[in-house]
């Protein structure tokens, strides 16, 4: 059976890195001032829930990680071992998994609300 390590996980996580793409752009809309404001304000609330996080506090926040995350994206397709594609993997998905969840808990809130002020106003 042949299979295809590093264009499966490509696919994989190109899919993701568009998604969480999609998901900012729903929240934030499509300029990067708004965009990086969103991320920026988005790691700052991970930080406050470090309990020894303190020192965190002043760090610089990255913004819109769309561009880095894409630019990672082309190393793994461009990596001609299936070991490293694999590492480079893994590490993308468990280095990105906090505000990837955040955002999309963020956004599914947001959904939520905008689907009850729909329910509402077709009740009136």
């Amino acid at each position: 059976m042949y299979t295809n390590l590093i264009g499966d996980l490509y696919d994989d996580m190109a899919q993701t890195i568009d998604e969480v793409d999609r998901l900012i752009f729903f929240v934030a809309g499509n300029t990067s001032e708004l965009r990086d404001k969103f991320v920026i304000d988005l790691q700052k609330e991970i930080v406050s829930n470090i309990e020894d996080g303190k020192h965190l506090k002043k760090a610089k926040f990255s913004v819109d990680p769309i561009p880095g995350w894409k630019n990672r994206l082309r190393g793994l397709k461009a990596d001609k071992n299936p070991h490293s594609a694999l590492k480079r993997y893994c590490d993308f998905m468990h280095q990105t998994e906090e505000i990837r969840f955040l955002i999309e808990d963020f956004a599914d809130e947001i959904d939520s609300l905008i689907q009850e002020k729909i329910d509402i106003d077709r009740e009136k």
